[in-house]
């Protein structure tokens, strides 16, 4: 389990002393300082995982820790801790690797949310390693990226029909991650060092699909100069893979049918017959039911295919997927480009999660590589999103409940109140009424700003 050290760097005692006993309560494990410098030698001697860091620091400010932090791929996160007057600032220090930022005096809700919330895509990212890690160590399923309970039957069923011999039919929305499925069943499988040999049934015109598959004679054919072996041939003692069935003319069908009853077929071309041991798993996008029904595919063949089935759901289905995915995506993407993308921004993710991905896994992982090439920020932001997602109005995060923002509503009404009578009973003198409120003059200050008070009320 992830377990955050966080890092509070700020030179006044009461805000460092009052974050630390916010963050303590909630039990992360905390160290503080008033320096930058100090807070380099703290990163240097431990892991820190969350930096909070004053933007305005004695010796080194804060903006220049951050830039030496980046300078040295500090794989942390920072949120600056900003007064009024310098919130541009900050903004535009997240556009250079902070993560977000808090206003001075902070609030203790909006505190934890934030820490919550990084430490929620961390824990995401460690999740899929070690669940990887976890899959591939029991079961050998590495390429299939999920913690949804959809797919823990998936998963099953896989681990349940991969050693034996049996013919499979997956079937699933475009997308879903059909060859995925039957790879992890052929290396799960007795054959997996044998070949795996994948044939798209779509994507090849008939005159083409019968030499591919089953090879040719030389002469068989205009055009047909040499000998060749055919997919069926090249996948002997191994897996033959049918991606969309369904496409397979009706005059090769009888020849599949063959293969699977009796392990035999001819080249194109030939009458010398030759024996093969394969194993077939097929593959398909729509219902074989109503093809069969139609009669453009044969239901002996169909019964042959079907012995065992798996379906996989499509990704709208199983949405807590979408975090994991992402992530997983990421490194990928960063990897081939020599990108540094840290995550999904809360914005973009949100949208990630409203949309219904017509296209599946496949559709997000085109979505992620493209904001990954787009993206000139450490995040992906809405504005490299494609206008198909960021085109629906996305629900509203958590943490911006009704509930939850009248509970702020009410908090902010209350510390109005209180400084309103402390400054009353004080005649406006701000020093004095700092101290009966047990706060500094610069602190009260902060309050003023935040809660738009005028900056002389009851000023005698």
């Amino acid at each position: 389990m992830f377990n955050p050290r966080i890092l509070i760097v700020d030179d006044e005692p009461l805000i460092r002393d009052s974050l630390a006993e916010i963050i303590a309560a909630e039990g992360y494990e905390v160290f503080s300082t008033n320096s930058a410098e100090n807070a380099r030698k703290i990163i240097a001697n431990h892991r820190i995982d969350i930096i909070l860091l004053d933007m305005v620091l004695p010796g080194m400010g804060g903006l220049d820790l951050l830039k030496a932090l980046k300078d040295k791929d500090y794989q942390g996160e920072v949120i600056l801790i900003t007064a009024y007057s310098t919130v541009e600032s900050a903004v535009a220090a997240i556009k250079k690797g902070a993560y977000d930022y808090l206003i001075k005096p902070c609030n203790n809700e909006e505190v934890k949310l934030l820490l919550k919330r990084i430490i929620e895509n961390n824990s995401l990212k460690i999740e899929n390693q070690v669940l990887r890690e976890q899959l591939q160590e029991r079961h050998g399923i590495s390429n299939i990226i999920s913690k949804n309970e959809k797919m823990e039957r998936i998963f099953h069923l896989i681990l349940t029909a991969a050693p034996s011999n049996s013919t499979i039919l997956v079937s699933g929305e475009t997308g879903t991650g059909k060859e995925m499925v039957a790879r992890a069943l052929h290396s799960l499988s007795p054959r997996k060092n044998n070949p795996f040999i994948k044939i798209d049934c779509a994507s090849l015109p008939a005159e083409l699909l019968g030499s591919e598959l089953f090879g040719h004679e030389k002469g068989a054919f205009t055009n047909a100069l040499e000998r060749r072996e055919g997919r069926v041939e090249t996948a002997n003692t191994g897996t033959l893979f049918l991606d969309e069935i369904v496409s397979l003319p009706i005059e090769f069908q009888g020849k599949l049918l063959r293969i699977l009853q009796e392990r035999e077929f001819e080249r194109l071309g030939s009458n010398k017959t030759i024996k093969v041991d394969i194993r077939i798993i097929s593959a398909t996008n729509t219902d074989l039911e109503k093809s069969v029904e139609a009669g453009s595919f044969r239901s002996d063949l169909y019964y042959r295919l079907n012995v065992f089935h798996i379906n996989v759901p499509p990704l709208r289905d199983r949405k807590d997927d979408i975090p994991l995915l992402l992530n997983h995506f990421i490194n990928t993407y960063n990897n081939q480009n020599d990108k540094k993308i840290k995550r999904v921004s809360p914005e973009s993710l949100q949208f990630f999660m409203g949309y219904d991905w017509p296209g599946n896994v496949r559709e997000l992982k085109n979505y992620v590589e493209r904001s990954i090439l787009l993206e000139k920020s450490n995040y992906i932001t809405p504005a490299s999103l494609p206008e198909t997602l960021t085109k629906i109005k996305p629900e509203p995060p958590l943490e911006e409940s009704t509930a939850e923002t009248d509970f702020r509503k009410k908090i902010m009404s209350y510390e109005k109140k209180l400084i309103l009578a402390a400054l009353k009973t004080c005649n406006g003198k701000k020093k004095e009424a700092a101290k009966l409120l047990g706060l500094s003059p610069r602190l009260l200050s902060y309050y003023l700003n935040k809660l738009s008070l005028p900056k002389n009320p009851y000023k005698m």
